[in-house]
Formats: structure tokens, C-alpha cells, sequence
């Protein structure tokens, strides 16, 4: 067991304070800026590489290696234990010498990393002259989904020069954390071959060829990605936009598909249904999916294309046509086959094209990588391409073999090109929006007359331009055309301010109409077949410069934006309070383990941000009762930045500081409610008895279950106590002690008999035994509570834990209950038993000490239930009698363990032969 005073040693230091929880990113210097990294590797095996030629397909097979990355400031780095193999598929098959590899470094050593990575990829950029389509492809997408990071690494193998490769971060356990929180323990999948989240029925057996499971092997438990298959199967296309965001982070999903079919990058999902990843995060219950494997981008994979088709003028709604081997892709099909989320897919790649997919932007980045990489292009021994098809392959195209790779630049500015007219093509007058209003307009905004008059934003959500004189402006239901816009194209993205003043003559953006400081409504119509509404707005009275805008510009929800934003987007909207931070961990019995600013161990309370953005909890409320949230004022000013912790000590102790609060919580049980400003609920968590320096937590950290905590984890991510679940079974029970043994203290009390079947002896200490399943925790078994090898420990059910370590704070019911015994984390049963009503001094145990069979038996208190049992087997009423009755035990068990007259743990005929022949006698 733990000794308190080592756990005590070790969070005892911890002070007040708002700490991280996300770990420091030690790989930017890595991934950061543009580099040519140094790496060698050196293997022990001289002949390493046939022996990972021969090795490969067996992803589980490494061979031993010491990895050296030398910093760009000349420093190295050495790692010895780590493994190296070859990966890959076609890479692996089609390619020439070079083979892509991948690089464990916690292969042969537990929680070995390299800045704080676990693996990378060393690829060999197959079929790619260029050697920059994953590299550019990655750098495009950072910021704009949750996405791997590669550099360039220049590699030696033992002393030989083995040329340029792409460094990849491995998208693992330890990507999952960095990116959706530390300790979240959701499933991460694989899409293999054929990986289209296509329904296959229950049996996981069916999906283990295409997926493979990359967290919680052990547990193996398929669960969550049968149900997603069984979602995406049996909903319909027209009810994904309402339903499939309770499944799905589905903007990430929708930016992994529009990056895949911007960049003509078909080596994915939408192709051949491979390259992707799926993790299911636990804390907020919804998949995200990640890309993978990007050499191909650019048009470099055609495999699925109908032949002859040029990457560069494939529609954006091709898998929606339902092309080549693309028709069973239920994934995407959730998205295409829905108008709305279509709409929301074509208007993601919309934003993308106006962000940073365009000639200026790529020809800057693809001159700034060749300018570090092209030294190394020049020497490259393993190069699979001649130089100067490197050079061309930056503009034009260049013959491979079985096709023309698109130069870089060419397909930067003929996609975007053809992507914009497709677009274009796509948009409707319904795309335009009202955005921001200011009705009182005294300083913010002046028109060209130098005028400071009412106006109106409006924005095209896109996905492309818009006809402005298709759109009607109006302040009248019963006028809709009020104002036709001037003729104009308004573009996707766009934001303009259109006067409200009444004086058209001042200008083509002025209405005819006013709209006054006490407001209004304002409506957006087009004329298609007669007038429609498109949006429309009710303006309130604003106070002089407020603004009426939406958050989330076109779709967010109206308010006082307060400072305006004419012509750029609006401020968007901070989520709720209650999608940032939990209440994510407690202790009410704090003795020694966290000592506040006055050297105090007092309760408190840890709040987790587990949001993305800092949560601002000014004026927030806290109570120990949930009838009364204002118990408690969160002071102004108290900011949780994302990802980290705020202590709150419960103490009552007010001039001690300000997050000092006014209550206190009961070791007894309590509950805690965490408010908004305005009373809305943010978290609660209504808890039990709580032990003396052992914190209640939510494991894993931030979600929705709580566990008892051994180790208390405050202002740190919660972890799970080491699960130690030792070998003791509950033995036997007596509810209604009455003179069968007394106590240290000469009373008759209920108890409970542990049996210990193994050699050496056990300490029970931060076990946990409970006669409520519902309150596992009940009681907490001190340290020094020893079954001794082989042996029986009794238990007092009395509720005088005073008496000693082995007196519990529970008592037994003679009319029958539930006995339970937990491991370190009051979550995991080590045994449990439901006994009958028994009578006084009756005894209910195990027929054979820690077997499966219980029946009510004469008491044995700290001794072996079966030593009578043993001599006189066939007793089976356990009178001392061998008769009719002994008979009638054996019939009413047959087939089972509990008429068992032999030992062989089975009811049959030789039990009945063994009575007989016992008949009428009395055991001895």
C-alpha cells in the first residue's frame, strides 16, 4: 500500500494557482519555422536493412536502434532503446531502395519520448518529385483543424548517407491528448483498407480488417464505432443536419473532406477508404476525424478517378454524383447527401480558397521550402527522380511513369480556378444576410458625406459571389422592395455597410428610407417567382454607438455587440460557460495532502477548463447546496485560460483571499453547484462519504465519471490510481451476531470474513467495503488491515470505527443485503455477495473457502469454512446427519455446484451413490 506520508510528500507542496493542463509543446522547436533536421540512426544489426525488409507487414516488429536529432543550435540529442521498422504500402512496394520507417521511442522503455512524442514517421515522399506535397499540405491545414505537423529531416543510417525525408508526428495517444485534453481515454481507430464506416452488424470480428483499434486494445471494445456504422446506415440523409452533430464534430469532419477535395487528394477516405483516423473523444462524446498520409495531394492519386480525368477538374461534388468506387462511402455521404451540410461543405472550401489557397500565398511557400531543401534534393543518394525533374516539378508538370505530376504552382492556380467557377456556380441569393445594425449612430462610422447616419451590414456567407441587384432591402412587410441594391457582384466573405439615412441621392449604397434610433424591423427579400424573404431582423432602441449584431456573422443569434464592427466580421460569441468548465475534482476531508496560502489543509474545490478559449467566471456563483447557488460570488476578474485549473477552497475563511469561498463541504456527503452570473446551472456533483485525504475526481480528467482518488491531483490533470486488485474474496457474512463471537470490545457485532487464497499476506489498506452498491466508498479500510497468506481476516460490521482498523462504518441487515469490495479506485469490484434474511447466529459463506457455491452453513469466524465439510461431504444440510434430506439437497442441485457430495464441483449420480453409502450414519 501507499504509505499517506509519501502522498502527502508529494502534493503537499503544491500552492494556489492556476496551472496548465495541457503539456507544453516540446516538439515546436521540431515543427516550428523551416529546418532541414539532422537525424541519424544506428543499428546494433549490421544488416539491418534486409532484416526490416524481411520483417515487413508486421507492424509489431522493431528493431533496436539509438536515434540522434541534432538541434538547430548543433546540440544533439541521443536516445538509445528505440525502435525503427519500415511502414508503408505502396510506398513500401513500388518504391526503390529508400523505404519510409517508423520510429518507436517507447518501444523498449515505458514513457520513453522524443519532445514529448512517442513516435514519428520518416517518410520517403513516394511518387512525389517535389518532395513538398505533405509538408504543404499539413502547413496549409494547421489552424484550421486539429492536424499532425512534419518538418524535413535529412537521415544517416548508420554512417551512410540515406537522404531527405518528410518528419511526421504520429497521430497517437499522445496527438489525442495534446489536442482534446489530457488523460481524455477515448477509443482511436485506423481506417485500413475498405474502412467505409459501412454498417457489418454487431459482431466486432466483422471490422477488425478494415479498422484498427490504436487505444484500449486490451479492453477491446468496439462498441462506439459499431453504433457510428449503425448511425450513418439507418439515418436519413435528410435528418443529419439536426442529428449528426450528437454523434460528430462536424466542422472538423467537413474541413477534412473540403482539404481532400480542394487538393485533389483522393488517397483518403472519399478513395480508396483508408488514411484516416477516427477518434471518439470521452469527454465530449462526439468522433473526430483525422487525414493521414498526404504524399498525395495535388492530384498525385488517381487510382480512383474514371480514366483520363484530370485532378485539376474534378467537381467538388463528385462523391456526390456517386462516381467510381466512391458510391458506398457512408461518411461522406451524411454530408453530401444533406442540402444543409453540403451548403456548410461547399462554403468550407469557400473560406479556404479566400484564406490562403491561391497563387501569391503558395508561390511564397513553395520558394521558402526550396530555398531550405534544395541542397539536399541536389545530394540526395536515394533521390527517385533526377534533379531537374525537381526543379520543373515546382511549376509544371512532370512524366513519372504512369502519369504527369502536376506541378505545384500549375495546380495551385488552375484548381483554385476551376474551384471558384464551380463556386460561383453554387451561389444563391439566400446566401446574404444581415450581419450588424447601428440605429444611433453618433461617432462610430461616417458615410461620404461626412455624415453619421444609421447603417446596415450585410455579409455573403458564400459559397461564392452574388448578384447584389437580386437582393431587396426593406423596412416594411408590406413593401419588400422597397430598395433594390445597385448592380454589383458581392463576394463570398464580403461584409458591406449599406446606409439606412433616407438620402439615395448621396450615393448607390443609400436607401430611401431611415430607419430611427428607436429601432425597427428590417427584412432582406429576393425576387424568384415573387418576393421572398431571405432574413430579416427586429432592431431595439440602442444607446448612441451601441451595435445590434449577430455572433458568428450571418448565423449567429442577435445581441448588443456593444463596440461596432462596420464592414469586418463581428466578434464571435464565447460558448457557454457550461461547454468550458466542470467541476472536476474535490476533496471534503483535506487532513494533510493541500495546504492553502495560510498553511491551512482545508477543503476545496477544483474547476477545469475544458474548453479551447479562456472561461471568464466573474461574478459566477458557488454553493453546497443546490436550493441556494448564490451561497458564494466568484470575485471579478477570475479568468481560467484553456486547459487549466482554478482552486477554490471551501473553508469559510473569506479574509483569507479572494477564492477563499463562504461554506464548507461535509465528509458526510454533500452537494456542490457551480452558477452562471445569472443563475443558470454550470456543474454540480452530489457526493457521499468522503475519507480522510482522498479526493473525489472525474476520471478520465474533465468527463463525466467520478472515482475516488488516492492520489488527489489538484490544479494537475486527474489520473487513476494504479488499479491493484489483490486476491481476496468475501467469505462468509453474519448479520444477527448474537453469541457467536465477540469483538476486542466483548460485543456481539455483525461481520464479515475476508479469506486471503494466496502466499503471501495482503494489506487491505484504500480498499473500499460497502454494504450499498450505490455508495461504494462507504468505508475505507486503513492501512495495516492484514489478511495473512492463506488466511481470514474479520471485519466488523458495526459502525464503531473507533474500535479499531478492522471495524467498518456500515452494519448488516439480518433481512438480507449486498456485501461489496473494492480495488483502490472505489470502481473496480474485487468480490461482492447478496446474502439471504438470515436468523440469529447464522452463518451464510462459501461451501469451499473462496469458491463459487455460498450456502447458510455453521459459523466459522477467522477459520476455513470447509473443515467439517471435509470430513463428511456428503452432509449436505449440515445437520451431522446423513439421511433423506442429504438426498433431497443433491437432487434440488443437480447439474450444479451446490448438491456436490464428491469435490468434483458437479452434481450427478456419484453423489447420490456416495450418500447412500453413507446413509443413516452421523458425521464425525
Amino acid at each position: 500500500m501507499l504509505n499517506p506520508m509519501t502522498r502527502v510528500a508529494g502534493v503537499g507542496l503544491l500552492a494556489s494557482a492556476i496551472v496548465p493542463a495541457v503539456i507544453a509543446d516540446q516538439a515546436s522547436d521540431l515543427f516550428d519555422g523551416l529546418h532541414v533536421h539532422a537525424i541519424s540512426i544506428n543499428f546494433d544489426d549490421a544488416d539491418w536493412y534486409n532484416t526490416l525488409y524481411d520483417a515487413w507487414g508486421n507492424d509489431d516488429f522493431y528493431l533496436p536502434c539509438t536515434f540522434t536529432w541534432t538541434e538547430p543550435g548543433g546540440d544533439d540529442v541521443v536516445m538509445e532503446n528505440v525502435g525503427g521498422r519500415f511502414k508503408g504500402n505502396s510506398s513500401f512496394i513500388h518504391s526503390g531502395t529508400r523505404k519510409s520507417m517508423k520510429i518507436d521511442f517507447n518501444e523498449y522503455l515505458d514513457d520513453q519520448e522524443f519532445l514529448g512524442m512517442k513516435k514519428i514517421n520518416l517518410n520517403n515522399n513516394f511518387r512525389d518529385p517535389s518532395l513538398m506535397r505533405e509538408k504543404l499540405f499539413l502547413d496549409f491545414l494547421q489552424g484550421r483543424l486539429d492536424i499532425h505537423r512534419a518538418t524535413f529531416a535529412h537521415v544517416t543510417i548508420n554512417g551512410e548517407d540515406w537522404g531527405l525525408h518528410t518528419l511526421c508526428e504520429q497521430v497517437d495517444k499522445t496527438f489525442v491528448e495534446k489536442h482534446w485534453g489530457s488523460n481524455d481515454d477515448g477509443n482511436l481507430y485506423k481506417g485500413e483498407y475498405a474502412a467505409n464506416l459501412a454498417y457489418q452488424g454487431e459482431d466486432p470480428e466483422d471490422y477488425r480488417d478494415n479498422y484498427e483499434k490504436k487505444t484500449n486494445e486490451e479492453e477491446d471494445n468496439w462498441t462506439d464505432i459499431i453504433e457510428l456504422c449503425q448511425f450513418l446506415d439507418e439515418t436519413s440523409a435528410s435528418d443529419m443536419d439536426e442529428l449528426l452533430p450528437g454523434y460528430l464534430d462536424v466542422d472538423q469532419h467537413i474541413a477534412v473532406l473540403a482539404a481532400s477535395a480542394l487538393f485533389s487528394s483522393y488517397d483518403s477516405y472519399v478513395g480508396p477508404a483508408h488514411n484516416f483516423y477516427l477518434y471518439h473523444r470521452s469527454q465530449d462524446n462526439l468522433w473526430r476525424h483525422v487525414n493521414w498520409d498526404n504524399n498525395m495531394a495535388f492530384g498525385n492519386f488517381r487510382n480512383v478517378l474514371p480514366d483520363g480525368t484530370d485532378p485539376i477538374t474534378v467537381p467538388l461534388d463528385w462523391h456526390r454524383q456517386g462516381g467510381g468506387p466512391n458510391a458506398a462511402r457512408p461518411f461522406a455521404d451524411a454530408i453530401f447527401d444533406n442540402d444543409v451540410l453540403y451548403r456548410r461543405y461547399l462554403r468550407a472550401i469557400s473560406k479556404m480558397l479566400r484564406s490562403g489557397f491561391d497563387t501569391v500565398s503558395f508561390d511564397s511557400h513553395i520558394a521558402d521550402l526550396d530555398l531550405v531543401i534544395r541542397e539536399y534534393v541536389n545530394a540526395d543518394p536515394y533521390y527517385e527522380f533526377a534533379f531537374d525533374d525537381y526543379v520543373q516539378s515546382l511549376d509544371v508538370d512532370v512524366d513519372i511513369g504512369p502519369f504527369n505530376s502536376i506541378g505545384l504552382r500549375r495546380f495551385v492556380e488552375d484548381r483554385s480556378d476551376y474551384v471558384r467557377e464551380q463556386l460561383n456556380a453554387a451561389a444563391l441569393p439566400s446566401d446574404i444576410r444581415l450581419n450588424e445594425v447601428q440605429s444611433n449612430n453618433q461617432s462610430t462610422l461616417a458615410d461620404e458625406a461626412g455624415e453619421y447616419d444609421p447603417w446596415v451590414e450585410i455579409s455573403n456567407l458564400g459559397p461564392g459571389a452574388v448578384a447584389l441587384e437580386t437582393i431587396y432591402i426593406s423596412n416594411d412587410l408590406g413593401n419588400l422592395g422597397a430598395w433594390q441594391l445597385p448592380p454589383d457582384s458581392f463576394s463570398d466573405g464580403e461584409f458591406r455597410v449599406l446606409w439606412l439615412d433616407g438620402e439615395p441621392g448621396q450615393g448607390a449604397a443609400h436607401a430611401p428610407f431611415a430607419l430611427g434610433i428607436d429601432g425597427g424591423t428590417l427584412y432582406v427579400s429576393t425576387n424568384d417567382g415573387g418576393m421572398q424573404i431571405i432574413d430579416q431582423v427586429v432592431v431595439p432602441a440602442l444607446g448612441a454607438d451601441e451595435s445590434w449584431g449577430r455572433r458568428g456573422d450571418g448565423e449567429g443569434d442577435w445581441e448588443n455587440t456593444g463596440a461596432a464592427t462596420p464592414g469586418t466580421p463581428n466578434m464571435p460569441a464565447p460558448p457557454p460557460l457550461s461547454d468550458l468548465v466542470v467541476i472536476n475534482e474535490l476533496m471534503a476531508d483535506n487532513q494533510s495532502t493541500f495546504v492553502d496560502e495560510a498553511g491551512e489543509f482545508d477543503d476545496w474545490i477544483e474547476i477545469y477548463n475544458i474548453g479551447s478559449e479562456a472561461a471568464d467566471l466573474s461574478g459566477c456563483t458557488m454553493s453546497d447546496g443546490l436550493d441556494t447557488p448564490d451561497e458564494w460570488r466568484i470575485p471579478a476578474g477570475t479568468i481560467v485560460p484553456a486547459g487549466a485549473y482554478l482552486i477554490i477552497w471551501a473553508d469559510e475563511d473569506l479574509d483569507q483571499g479572494p477564492l477563499h469561498a463562504d461554506f464548507k463541504l461535509s465528509g458526510q456527503g454533500d452537494e456542490l453547484g457551480l452558477w452562471t452570473s445569472e443563475g443558470e446551472l454550470i456543474d454540480s456533483i452530489t457526493f457521499g462519504d468522503q475519507s480522510e485525504d482522498v479526493s473525489f475526481g472525474r476520471l478520465p480528467n474533465g468527463g463525466p465519471d467520478w472515482q475516488y482518488l488516492q492520489i488527489p491531483t489538484p490544479t494537475t490533470s486527474n489520473v487513476a490510481d494504479p488499479t491493484q486488485v489483490p486476491e481476496l474474496y468475501i467469505n462468509e457474512v453474519m448479520a444477527s451476531n448474537l453469541e457467536t463471537i465477540a469483538d476486542e470490545a466483548g460485543e456481539y457485532d455483525d461481520w464479515v470474513e475476508v479469506y486471503n487464497p494466496g502466499p503471501v499476506d495482503v494489506d487491505m489498506g484504500g480498499l473500499f467495503m460497502t454494504d450499498d452498491m450505490d455508495d461504494p466508498g462507504a468505508w475505507l479500510v486503513p492501512d495495516g488491515v492484514i489478511v495473512p497468506a492463506q488466511g481470514f481476516l474479520l471485519i466488523w460490521a458495526d459502525n464503531d470505527p473507533e474500535q479499531g482498523n478492522n471495524h467498518g462504518t456500515f452494519q448488516l441487515s439480518g433481512s438480507g443485503e449486498t456485501v461489496g469490495l473494492f480495488a483502490l479506485d472505489g470502481v473496480t469490484i474485487i468480490d461482492t455477495i447478496d446474502f439471504p434474511a438470515l436468523d440469529t447466529d447464522t452463518a451464510y459463506g462459501r461451501i469451499e473457502d473462496g469458491g463459487a457455491a455460498w450456502d447458510v452453513l455453521p459459523a466459522t469466524p477467522g477459520s476455513s469454512n470447509q473443515g467439517d465439510a471435509e470430513l463428511c461431504p456428503a452432509d449436505l444440510d449440515l445437520d451431522g446427519y446423513i439421511g433423506v434430506n442429504d438426498i433431497l439437497a443433491c437432487i434440488s442441485g443437480w447439474g450444479t455446484p451446490s448438491g456436490d457430495a464428491d469435490g468434483d464441483n458437479d452434481t450427478d449420480v456419484n453423489d447420490i451413490l456416495i450418500i447412500i453409502s453413507l446413509f443413516g450414519t452421523n458425521c464425525p
